[in-house]
């Protein structure tokens, strides 16, 4: 019973990190105004370069979720 409300809590948490990833991205993305490199001359690069991405912060988030989560269990069963 603990292991599958641990899956349930784990799925549930990856769910929304997604989600709050992306609607963050959206808001700070209508939100930004580029600087154009140069003033207003026609020499600007033909390729646009983007950050690379990067799986260690989703890792830390789920390790600092399941070590609350048993966090919160040994808290629960003291209780």
């Amino acid at each position: 019973m603990k292991v599958k409300k641990f899956f349930v809590f784990m799925i549930s948490f990856n769910v929304l990190f997604v989600v709050f990833q992306i609607v963050s991205g959206l808001i700070l993305t209508s939100n930004h105004t580029p600087a154009v490199a140069g003033g207003t001359h026609g020499n600007a690069a033909a390729a646009v370069t983007f950050g690379q991405y990067s799986f260690l912060p989703l890792v830390f988030s789920n390790m600092a979720a399941g070590i609350a989560f048993l966090f919160s269990g040994k808290i629960i069963s003291r209780s």
